[in-house]
């Protein structure tokens, strides 16, 4: 079920409270594959201290061996980080476009983004069946009357639930052409289709 809006619209009701936060994985892969520029200049900083460390006692060449060896594997690790793009990624890089979608009223890339038979629920309780076709008369409403100034989408966590099932979560701050901004807190369930790829449904 979802998407989830933890406030009744994405533009028009502010919220106060923020929801529970997922529980994200943490260990090296998640740094190595999701964070490699910092992994990366953990490792050279590591290395120039260990350097720095020998070369005081007179060990030059060992200092540059292990400098050398950790600035590489530095290298290595930004170089599959970068490279290599998670069901996180993916999931959140969704999460973005689903967003922009809304706030543009691109139904096509609605269309694309959720599955048909996915529900529409505000604070736990399940408002529409038709979820799809809710999310995209309220974006159409919207964009038709250019009422999003800007926006901006903060706090985005996501986890991976199980086969092919994801979970994400984030806060949106709109800022109408009148008035004073809003907040809102969506969670996004994910289902990856046949083809691979991800969508927002049950």
């Amino acid at each position: 079920m979802l998407p989830t809006m933890l406030a009744p619209t994405l533009a028009l009701s502010a919220v106060t409270y923020a929801p529970q936060a997922l529980t994200e994985p943490i260990g090296p892969m998640v740094w190595i594959l999701e964070q490699p520029l910092v992994a990366s200049l953990a490792l050279v900083v590591a290395g120039v201290a260990i350097a720095t460390l020998l070369m005081r006692r007179d060990q030059v060449r060992p200092g540059c061996i292990v400098c050398g060896a950790l600035v590489a594997l530095a290298i290595t690790v930004f170089a599959i980080g970068t490279l290599v793009v998670t069901d996180r990624e993916r999931i959140e890089a969704g999460s973005r476009d689903f967003v922009t979608a809304v706030v543009d009223g691109d139904m096509a890339a609605l269309d694309r983004l959720i599955l048909e038979e996915a529900a529409l629920a505000a604070s736990g309780r399940t408002v529409a069946d038709d979820g799809r076709v809710q999310i995209e008369t309220l974006s159409r409403a919207q964009a038709d009357a250019s009422v999003i100034a800007s926006w901006r989408l903060s706090r985005l966590q996501s986890t991976i639930d199980g086969h092919n099932v994801g979970t994400t979560q984030f806060r949106v701050r709109a800022t109408p052409w009148e008035g004073g901004p809003s907040l809102s807190w969506w969670r996004l369930h994910w289902r990856r289709d046949a083809h691979g790829v991800w969508r927002i449904g049950t």
